[in-house]
Parts: C-alpha cells; structure tokens; sequence
C-alpha cells in the first residue's frame, strides 16, 4: 500500500505561474514536518535583493534567527504559513535560505 503525502500550502502550476510574472524566479520551499516523510508545508519564495542582504549580514553574526525571519518575511511570496510562525519548520526553513544567493568566483586581474 503506497502511503499518502501531505503538501500543505502546494499552489496550483497556474497560480505559481502568475507569482513568476510578478517576481520573477519563484522556488518552492518544501519543509517536512514528520520525521516520516507524509507531512510537508510548502512556501514559495524569491530570491533576496542585495539591499535586504546589506541590512541583515551584521544581524547574522549576532542573531542569525532575528537575520533569518527578516530575510524569510522579506522573500516570502505565498505558502503555509506556518513555516514562518512554528519554530521547528522556521528552522528546517532557515537551512535552505542561504541556497537562494548564487556567488561565484570572480576574477580580478591587474593590466
């Protein structure tokens, strides 16, 4: 017998759709909320602007969770809301947050 999953908060394609026309990039954050796999609280969020990294990246170093719920309510586009108020899928959610910042390895060469 397959076992049945949970995504609460999962939006239709047609409506993740229309957050991209609006934002742009869109993810789909998936947070488990059992250790057995059935049960997931879904969000959608976008990538952070550099204004809103600037502000948190001295929080970070002195309160990464104030640092973190800033970013997630700053990024955070739709979904169950319940990652953002319950602290253990705040946590789990927090983990993935700094995967949404692409930084690759620049150059610098004298002429």
């Amino acid at each position: 017998m397959e076992k049945e999953v949970k995504y609460h908060g999962r939006l239709e394609e047609a409506a993740i759709e229309d957050l991209k026309r609006k934002h742009g990039e869109v993810y789909e954050l998936i947070v488990p909320m059992d250790d057995e796999g059935n049960e997931f609280a879904v969000g959608y969020v976008k990538k952070p602007a550099r204004q809103l990294l600037g502000k948190t990246s001295r929080l970070l170093d002195v309160n990464p969770i104030a640092a973190n719920e800033m970013i997630l309510k700053e990024i955070w586009l739709s979904g169950d809301e319940r990652i953002k108020t319950d602290d253990n899928l705040f946590l789990s959610a927090s983990i993935e947050i700094p995967n949404l910042v692409t930084v690759r390895r620049a150059m610098l060469k004298k002429k």
